[in-house]
């Protein structure tokens, strides 16, 4: 697991002897009882240090050698230097960092790193995604495994919910490592950027759009048969999925109304779908979800 940007965490490191002169800090992981250490030196990282205390205002957590596994990890701090002109290092299995007096915590891992660059939307022209915010839970990387989805955001580095219910990076939500945004289905069974969602959902519209003025003029053509399909296909993923869910949510309006009602965009039904009797209790339909569908798995 890596941090890749400046996103850091304050920390308080305490030792004995208090006179000890410390030239080396290493952090690492404590995976089933193992410690995993880190070969970066943070500390250039101290801010300032007093007798038996270092204090870091903003350390990044650097690239620990660690896989992605189930279970709770702790983060441990190791010390080098010297104690009486002699050289020392502190046990690693001493040195575990509590957070929220909690000394174990539930990992994080970067599910573009695990799954492949293939599998995260967002860079196509126009809507570059500056990434760093997949941070995945085993569980989440293992559900996306098993499936095709196409994700971008998952959880940001170090970054909970404010006061206000949104990230600073502006998410609701996004910030336990299971909510995740994924393409829609296109409805060839795939989840290409245009038909997943790309660009507000402009693409899924102008082809709803398409399929409506071929219907109106008494033709059920190739937009015809597309619409029907992609509402077909959205429909049946999204109840597919809506056992693993805490919540689901899609877009409203002109969307809720194809998935919702088999409606076209300008109200008139859509050949051979008619309302959508089994939707999922646990989906909602929202703004700013049309170049998305969203899920919250359960733990």
């Amino acid at each position: 697991m890596t941090a890749v940007d400046s996103w850091g965490i304050p920390l308080d490191v305490t030792f004995e002897p208090k006179h000890a002169q410390i030239t080396g800090v290493r952090m690492g992981l404590v995976v089933d009882g193992e410690p995993i250490m880190s070969n970066v030196d943070l500390s250039a990282a101290i801010a300032s240090r007093s007798d038996g205390q270092l204090h870091f205002s903003d350390v990044v957590v650097p690239r620990i050698p660690a896989t992605a596994s189930q279970g709770k990890v702790g983060l441990v701090v190791e010390l080098a230097g010297t104690v009486d002109g002699r050289t020392a290092t502190s046990d690693a299995a001493d040195g575990v960092i509590s957070f929220n007096g909690s000394d174990t915590f539930v990992p994080l891992f970067l599910a573009g790193d695990e799954l492949g660059t293939g599998r995260r939307y967002g860079q196509a022209a126009g809507e570059e995604d500056p990434g760093g915010d997949s941070w995945a839970t085993f569980k989440t990387i293992n559900w996306l495994k098993s499936n095709g989805y196409r994700f971008n955001d998952v959880s940001a580095l170090h970054v909970a919910q404010t006061a206000s219910g949104r990230s600073v990076l502006d998410h609701a939500g996004h910030s336990d490592g299971a909510q995740l945004d994924l393409r829609y289905a296109d409805g060839s069974g795939g989840y290409a950027d245009e038909l997943g969602g790309m660009n507000q959902g402009s693409h899924i519209k102008s082809m709803l759009d398409a399929a409506a003025a071929q219907a109106a003029s008494g033709g059920n053509g190739p937009s015809t048969a597309r619409a029907i399909a992609w509402v077909k296909a959205n429909r049946a993923m999204l109840e597919s999925e809506s056992g693993a869910a805490r919540k689901l949510h899609a877009g409203d309006g002109w969307m809720q109304a194809a998935l919702l009602d088999g409606n076209f965009p300008n109200g008139m039904p859509i050949p051979g779908l008619g309302p959508w009797t089994t939707k999922p209790q646990r989906l909602t339909f929202a703004p700013s979800h049309y170049h998305h569908w969203h899920i919250s798995l359960k733990p």
